[in-house]
């Protein structure tokens, strides 16, 4: 047989990169409405047609930051070139970052095993420059089975196997690809990626003095699992456990053994905590506070979160700063019952403070209405607000976070996204709340409804999403 004819051509990296930004804008969505047949090949099919494009139109090859576009006559091919040797690495990232649609980003990921590599290590600073679309994570037909259902795409868009070792697993949402979980019966921390399904096992946060006999009470006493993100580049990430009197903090990829327990002399009782322009904020029910880590051998030194994720070899102590007392005097109607939920989220100027309001009028606890509130650092008040322009904020079972330009993401601006949190609630009290009409309406899931147990969830999908755990994942 001949051998393979072949041409060397060589581009412009920033033609290249638009002629692909295109591509991505206007040939995705009309692949979307068979997104369900070729979803995991839209990258190739996409991949292709730049190919064509290139070879159809010389002129937009040029000399300087240069590309390797290899071709022959396909009637005589015995070879094929793999894909990393015909698109430049370093340009994975950059067609990722267009890609709003998480099935899409997973399509990418399929092409090949070196751009699978690239968009694993490559950290997540691409993916934070744009907003990426939640999905609520649903309980299905067998117990360890999960829907996702994506607000972009307005439907489940797949169903996954969590490989979790008991149904009494908990999980909980997070903005970073990861779902928190617990196993108390079988003494069991984890991360665990739903999509690549890696896991990380973390330390067990409870004492073993007694545990069998108290098992049910620490059950009960965990408030929510929170993963927090400390640093964007590269990638660092703490694990925090909240029970009702207690907090605890584990360093991920440090193999800590142990968790970092925060003092609670003032016995205050946790409700939600969230991270906001290098520190960790906490709300309990008497008010806002600061979780200050220091030097135990320099009890004076306070430490940074950024030292405290590479601080070793010395101890650490803890400590709670008291920084503003609920709003007052906030009045919604003799029918709304207060229900004792709160809520932190964070956006990139401000710290909100959110008060949750239900009714029993509808057979099961329902949520009415929100009091939103902003933090005011230098005098330490609540303010009211009383629209969010273009963002949405979620909140529930999890994390609670903001997306600023929510309707980028076909997500309803100035809104409020929520999950039933409550443990024995009906689950039913899933939907978005509108701040400039006041109303809630319930999100429609078709036949996915959604049950008490196991809670739904916010997550925001993504791939393996911090290279430092590469090396530790369990299967």
């Amino acid at each position: 047989m001949a051998p393979v004819k072949e041409e060397t051509h060589f581009i412009n990296i920033y033609v290249y990169s638009q002629i692909l930004r295109v591509l991505y804008r206007h040939v995705i969505p009309v692949l979307a409405v068979l997104s369900d047949l070729i979803n995991v090949y839209s990258s190739i099919v996409i991949t292709w047609v730049t190919y064509v494009v290139l070879f159809c139109f010389p002129s937009l090859r040029s000399p300087g930051n240069q590309i390797k576009i290899q071709h022959g006559n396909h009637a005589n091919r015995t070879t094929s070139h793999p894909a990393e040797q015909t698109i430049h690495t370093d340009l994975i990232p950059q067609i990722a970052e267009n890609l709003t649609d998480f099935q899409d980003q997973v399509a990418l990921s399929q092409v090949c095993q070196s751009w699978r590599n690239v968009l694993s290590s490559s950290g997540s600073s691409h993916r934070e420059r744009i907003p990426k679309p939640p999905c609520l994570m649903l309980s299905a037909e067998l117990p360890m089975t999960r829907s996702f259902f994506s607000l972009y795409n307005n439907r489940v868009v797949f169903k996954l196997d969590l490989p979790a070792d008991s149904s009494e697993r908990r999980f909980w949402g997070s903005p970073h690809g990861w779902l928190a979980s617990v196993d108390f019966p079988n003494r069991s921390v984890q991360l665990l990626n739903p999509i690549s399904q890696a896991k990380l096992d973390l330390p067990f946060l409870v004492p073993t003095v007694n545990y069998e006999a108290l098992r049910a009470h620490w059950s009960d006493m965990l408030v929510k699992m929170l993963v927090l993100k400390i640093k964007i580049q590269p990638p660092q990430f703490l694990v925090m456990a909240m029970f009702r009197h207690r907090l605890g903090f584990n360093r991920v990829g440090r193999d800590d053994r142990q968790w970092i327990l925060v003092d609670n002399p003032h016995d205050f009782s946790f409700k939600d905590a969230t991270h906001f322009q290098s520190q960790i904020y906490v709300i309990c029910e008497e008010g806002t506070l600061r979780v200050d880590f220091h030097d135990g051998l320099v009890p004076t030194r306070r430490i940074s979160l950024a030292e405290l994720m590479d601080f070793r070899d010395r101890p650490i102590t803890t400590r709670l700063t008291f920084l503003a007392p609920h709003p007052v005097n906030h009045f919604v109607g003799h029918r709304y019952e207060r229900t004792g939920r709160v809520y932190l989220a964070a956006s990139p100027d401000q710290l909100y403070g959110l008060f949750r309001y239900s009714s029993k009028d509808f057979g099961y606890e329902r949520t009415i209405i929100f009091s939103l509130f902003k933090l005011d650092f230098d005098s330490l008040d609540w303010e009211g607000v009383e629209c969010i322009d273009e963002e949405a904020i979620f909140i529930g079972n999890g994390n609670s976070w903001s997306i600023c330009e929510a309707q980028s993401v076909n997500c309803r601006t100035n809104s409020i996204y929520f999950t039933d949190d409550m443990r024995s609630g009906s689950g039913l009290d899933v939907g978005v709340y509108c701040m400039e009409t006041g109303v809630t309406e319930s999100l429609r899931f078709g036949a996915n409804v959604p049950l008490s147990q196991p809670l739904a969830a916010w997550i925001t999908p993504g791939l393996i999403p911090f290279p430092l755990i590469l090396g530790s994942t369990t299967s």
